[in-house]
């Protein structure tokens, strides 16, 4: 058996890239697949890949973002809002504080990015433009 009949028999759709008799480049279809999409799709799969194992070994140091407290917050701490917050109500929060308002925001568990989908409409979204949360722009973005 050669390498390129072993090679194919595990799936792998064979191009060769062969520089002297030094490089051999061969690529799967999904290789191939997700080179062709823009912002270099690939590249951040691997990394992806490479964080992942990272933390499966224990080797990742993850940076801390949030702080915790057992003692009581001080009296005198002043909020222009307290949120408590859910996906939307972190938006809200974000949005507020890049406005300049001092915001809290009370979330049960850990604050993290958040894959789901949303339930809300276009109408729904327009009352944070209105509010000069967002930009109609950024609203469009949302939806896309």
């Amino acid at each position: 058996m050669t390498t390129r009949e072993w090679i194919a028999g595990q799936g792998r759709r064979i191009d060769l890239d062969v520089e002297g008799d030094r490089t051999i480049t061969m690529t799967t279809q999904t290789e191939q697949f997700l080179s062709q999409l823009p912002g270099n799709v690939l590249g951040g799969l691997r990394r992806a890949d490479a964080l992942w194992d990272q933390y499966k070994q224990g080797t990742r140091t993850i940076p801390a973002v949030v702080e915790e407290s057992t003692e009581p917050l001080n009296a005198e701490m002043q909020w222009d809002v307290v949120i408590c917050g859910g996906t939307l109500g972190i938006l809200l929060g974000a949005a507020l504080t890049q406005r300049g308002w001092r915001v809290a925001l009370v979330e049960r568990g850990l604050l993290k990015g958040r894959a789901q989908e949303w339930n809300i409409s276009r109408r729904e979204l327009t009352v944070f433009t209105e509010l000069g949360l967002l930009s109609a722009e950024e609203v469009e973005g949302a939806i896309r």
